[in-house]
């Protein structure tokens, strides 16, 4: 047979593919089931080889007590799941971990989910160090992170925390003083300053050198500047330093924590910027990086000279600084046995611990006891303050007619000379005292020669005149309501405590809070029931025997009260195991209630023994399960 061959028509196969025909089905089922087996062989593949791993470290050079930051970014398609990889133990540095990040990047359409896991890596020796490579389970599987590189210069290496690129430090410390040598025991004023560009939690140290006593840090406000183009916020503290001991003594270096906030790089992309604005976030605080960082200034060398010993007074007693002294005598007028008291006041700038005044332990016609003596500093700094002698002087005679004057010798760094203040004596009146007039000698006889003979009066003469009286009754703590009066507060105190604590269980225990209020209900309640029956009030007594059935049921079977019908006997009780009888009764009432309140008339019977008969009811409920 002679087969005939035909021109293929294309516009028949076009018709025929949109009429549905056989030849474009066929054709369309063929190419689904290669496009099917193409997609799950991607798909098989695609969680290998999609994945990719890397590790970044910034910066990458950082100097001893600074922070970098380690980033293990797992990306694919979709968001991977893993868990955070264990950092190794490595000498010379230790890891903190600051959370994960999540991004989601649209670049031509395609959708890239990314997974990043952040480090704080601390310097702590100087070296170069290898991170990595680290084990990651993705997905339940093992992968491997690249190596990254770390250096670590020496502390002395600069005093600021670089910026990546310019040369523009993000922050540094800076530690000066006005002076270049001092006297030992002068106040040497030093000002710590920390100039930053952004940053937070600044923390400074106080200097702590051997050969020095350090005040108190006082912060001095701060100001902004503008260098090498960069501004900076200048937060200034002081600091007051006094040498113990002469020759080259080291200031510093003055260290400070801050945590700097860094603006992080963007990556650039082909993409709506509002898309790189919206998922290239940064775990960190938007697009800035806080990077947690040790700051150190650079040191100080300070001459000390000791005190000079020309000129030096007898009684000075090595305060250095300038003073100014007031001193105090009183009672100036006294008897031959009361205490004067005498106090010197010494103010000013220095260290106040070396003032002393040389008081002699004896002095002519007096008896010297010990006093006190206090500093009291007026300012943090420890730059001003007064020093307080204090002395008792009790006269032993009446021809003493003055305390002795008071000398203060220091040294003044600033004149470099001593000085020296002094108060004159003070004038005092001391008159004999009255035990002595009052045990006068008298004559009592006289001797064989006519002189008269003496003796000390043993005895004061009586008092002839009583003076005021006055009732004295018990003492405050014999009174019978003292003990009472005493206990109230602690009385009142543990009441107080007791409703607390009730307050707070019936709070953490709902159940327990609606059983006592059922207890307290209940008697109120059945009282109302009984009222409305004796009353013949048939509307209002089935309305209160419907809620003492729901509140007896709800405290049963611990559920809110309203909303309680009888279906509960059913769906409730019966699985508790309740009599048979006892759940008819409690069908027969929420019968006898509906039926009550839907058709009153046709409820019959006496309401007394109604009652009688709910109550019960209602005790066999209440024993349930108990």
């Amino acid at each position: 047979m002679a087969r005939k061959l035909t021109q293929p028509n294309p516009g028949a196969s076009r018709r025929r593919w949109w009429a549905g025909g056989a030849p474009a089905k066929g054709w369309i089922i063929r190419a689904g089931r290669a496009l099917a087996g193409v997609f799950l062989l991607t798909a098989a593949t695609l969680p290998a080889a999609a994945l990719s791993l890397t590790t970044d470290v910034t910066p990458r050079s950082i100097r001893v007590g600074e922070s970098a930051r380690l980033e293990i970014r797992i990306e694919g398609p979709s968001m991977p799941q893993a868990e955070p990889p264990r950092m190794p133990r490595i000498d010379g540095l230790t890891f903190r971990y600051a959370g994960p990040a999540s991004q989601v990047r649209i670049i031509n359409g395609q959708v890239a989910q990314s997974l990043s896991f952040n480090y704080y890596v601390t310097a702590q020796k100087e070296g170069d160090y290898t991170l990595g490579p680290f084990e990651v389970v993705v997905d339940g599987r093992t992968l491997r992170a690249p190596a990254t590189a770390l250096r670590v210069r020496a502390a002395g290496d600069t005093n600021g925390a670089a910026a990546p690129a310019g040369g523009r430090r993000w922050a540094f410390l800076t530690l000066e003083t006005p002076l270049k040598e001092a006297y030992v025991g002068q106040r040497v004023p030093v000002e710590i300053s920390l100039y930053i560009v952004a940053g937070q939690n600044y923390a400074p140290k106080p200097l702590n050198n051997p050969g020095f006593v350090f005040g108190g840090m006082e912060p001095l406000g701060q100001t902004q500047v503008v260098l090498d183009g960069a501004r900076y916020t200048v937060v200034r503290h002081q600091q007051n330093a006094f040498p113990t001991r002469t020759g080259e003594l080291t200031l510093g270096p003055a260290e400070a924590d801050v945590t700097l906030r860094i603006p992080q790089q963007r990556r650039r992309r082909a993409i709506d910027p509002f898309f790189d604005d919206f998922f290239n976030f940064s775990p960190f605080g938007g697009m800035d990086e806080l990077r947690p960082v040790t700051l150190r200034s650079d040191p100080l060398t300070l001459r000390v000279k000791p005190l000079p010993q020309a000129g030096r007074p007898s009684d000075f007693s090595g305060a250095v600084g300038r003073f100014d002294m007031d001193v105090t005598v009183a009672p100036t007028n006294v008897a031959v046995g009361e205490p004067i008291h005498l106090k010197i006041r010494i103010e000013g700038e220095g260290s106040l611990e070396n003032v002393n005044i040389p008081l002699p332990e004896e002095v002519p016609g007096f008896k010297v006891y010990p006093g006190q003596s206090q500093v009291e500093v007026t300012d943090q700094l420890r730059m001003r303050g007064v020093r307080t002698i204090e002395r008792d002087l009790v006269p032993l005679e009446v021809s003493v007619d003055r305390v002795p004057g008071v000398r203060f010798s220091y040294f003044d760094p600033d004149a470099g000379a001593y000085r020296t203040i002094e108060h004159p004596p003070t004038p005092v009146l001391v008159r004999p005292a009255a035990r002595e007039q009052a045990l006068a000698p008298v004559v009592i006889s006289r001797d064989e020669e006519g002189r008269p003979t003496t003796h000390e009066r043993e005895l004061a003469p009586l008092k002839e005149q009583l003076g005021e009286l006055a009732i004295v009754g018990p003492a405050l703590l014999r009174r019978p309501w003292f003990p009472a009066l005493v206990l109230t507060p602690l009385a009142a105190w543990a009441a107080a405590w007791g409703w607390r604590r009730r307050q707070d269980r019936l709070a953490a225990d709902p159940a327990l809070a609606r059983r006592l209020a059922f207890a307290k209900a209940r008697g109120r309640r059945l009282r109302e029931l009984r009222r409305l029956a004796a009353a013949g009030d048939r509307a209002a007594f089935f309305a209160c025997a419907f809620r003492c059935l729901q509140e007896h049921l709800a405290e049963r079977l611990d559920l809110p009260a309203h909303g309680l019908t009888e279906a509960v006997v059913d769906e409730k009780l019966a699985p508790m195991g309740a009599p048979a009888d006892l759940l008819e009764a409690l069908r027969h009432w929420f019968r006898l209630c509906d039926q009550a309140r839907y058709a009153p008339a046709s409820v019959e019977g006496n309401l007394d023994e109604m009652a009688r008969s709910l109550e019960t009811v209602l005790d066999r409920v209440r024993k349930l399960g108990r």
